[in-house]
């Protein structure tokens, strides 16, 4: 199952910036929800994790996967 985690921009932006110096990721963020919408939008589930923590985030997937998990044939 494709789990898109979709924080939104901003807490995407803030996160990154919160990060070591050493473990930050560097791409063009203005780009980025539109770019991932065009390629995969429609498939999987698009979660927005912007008020959860890494552990609550694994949580809900855990909880909810297998009622969103879609099989295609």
């Amino acid at each position: 199952m494709l789990v898109m985690l979709a924080p939104g921009l901003k807490v995407c932006q803030d996160r990154n910036a919160a990060r070591d110096d050493d473990e930050r990721l560097d791409f063009g963020y203005s780009s980025l929800e539109a770019e991932l919408e065009r390629e995969v939008g429609g498939i999987g589930w698009w979660f927005d994790t912007s008020a959860l923590s890494p552990e609550e985030t694994a949580r809900q997937i855990l909880n909810e996967a297998p009622q969103r998990a879609v099989v295609l044939t």
